[in-house]
């Protein structure tokens, strides 16, 4: 067992030490392509080489390659060290990550350069490494040609049944996010659902799937599926199984999915009273929780006090998606 665990905490490091190794070279390849330290820094804190990759070819056009990155941007803390708009940056990160050089000395000279002449340091930048030449980077700045879907701001888009409108504050006119009423809960759940989609312009992100279950139905499903004197993981899978079915935990592969139990302590306190209790149920419940998270990728989350508590969560929730969502796909493709 000791040595076991000594080859689990070894293989720990190593994940980590590759990691951090990663996160240096992203960041030392976007700080030699003139990207601003604290914003290179932010980006590879969040991404891997790969993964910013494989986040850029997701998208669908190249207004949403350009616009991805605006979240980071905005909580980059550089305001003080560089011109331009967040959504500029953001296309520069895009640029300089794919550059047409692979030489970076002649874009730090001409960007020095070139950076009086232009308000937006962020659009000269995404030029430079679009273009060969100094002069034709400058036209590019220098055109009206400008996207209309960067100028626009981010929305929150909630689909929620009719009658759990009071989970969320009523929207007002200057809301970050609006509520669309549904006869009936979302997706056809049987529970309750919630869809948090965020958009700008023409582009929307992913969903994010937001289910809630009351603390004794989670209980009871585990119980159900927890059986004396069988394989507690292989009973874990089968009671995550069940509970994915019930709430028809469904979306699309892009989608994210989180499953709120609201008022799980007092339920499995009240389960501890009754005969027939077994010791061993509270960790069961974490191992049913654990194969929610690794095999079926659904955040799971607890609401303490069942209604403030759920609340919270889902106004954080609203304010997450509003601040991080990555734009990856047109409203058309998406809505409706």
């Amino acid at each position: 067992m000791a040595a076991a665990l000594g080859k689990t905490m070894a293989e720990d490091v190593e994940t980590k030490t590759g990691r951090i190794d990663d996160q240096n070279r992203l960041t030392k390849r976007l700080i030699d392509a003139v990207i601003p330290h604290p914003l290179a820094d932010r980006v590879a804190k969040e991404y891997s080489i790969s993964q910013l990759d494989a986040a850029f070819q997701e998208c669908v056009e190249e207004d949403a390659k350009a616009c991805l990155l605006t979240p980071l941007v905005a909580n980059a803390d550089m305001k003080a060290i560089a011109k331009g708009s967040d959504s500029a940056w953001s296309e520069a990160v895009l640029r300089a990550f794919y550059s047409v050089h692979t030489e970076m000395s002649g874009v730090l000279s001409s960007f020095h350069e070139l950076q009086e002449l232009v308000e937006d340091h962020g659009e000269l930048l995404s030029a430079l490494h679009q273009k060969t030449e100094r002069d034709d980077a400058l036209d590019l700045v220098l055109s009206a040609n400008k996207r209309e879907t960067i100028q626009r701001e981010r929305h929150v888009h909630i689909e929620i049944c009719e009658t759990d409108i009071k989970l969320l504050p009523t929207p007002t006119e200057q809301s970050f996010y609006s509520l669309e009423l549904l006869p009936s809960h979302p997706l056809d759940a049987s529970i309750t659902t919630l869809v948090f989609r965020t958009t700008s312009g023409d582009l929307c992100s992913s969903k994010v799937i937001v289910q809630i279950m009351s603390g004794p139905a989670y209980v009871n499903e585990v119980k159900t599926a927890m059986k004396p004197g069988f394989d507690h993981v292989g009973l874990a899978r089968d009671a995550a199984a069940s509970i994915m079915k019930v709430a028809k935990l469904v979306g699309n592969k892009k989608d994210r999915r989180v499953l709120i139990i609201r008022g799980l302590p007092p339920a499995v306190e009240a389960e501890a009273k009754k005969a027939g209790y077994r010791a061993e149920f509270k960790s069961f419940l974490d191992m049913v929780s654990a194969d929610l998270m690794l095999e079926h990728d659904v955040v799971v989350l607890q609401a303490f006090r069942q209604n403030d508590d759920v609340e919270l969560l889902l106004k954080q929730m609203a304010l997450a998606c509003f601040h991080y969502q990555l734009l990856t796909e047109r409203i058309s493709d998406r809505l409706g």
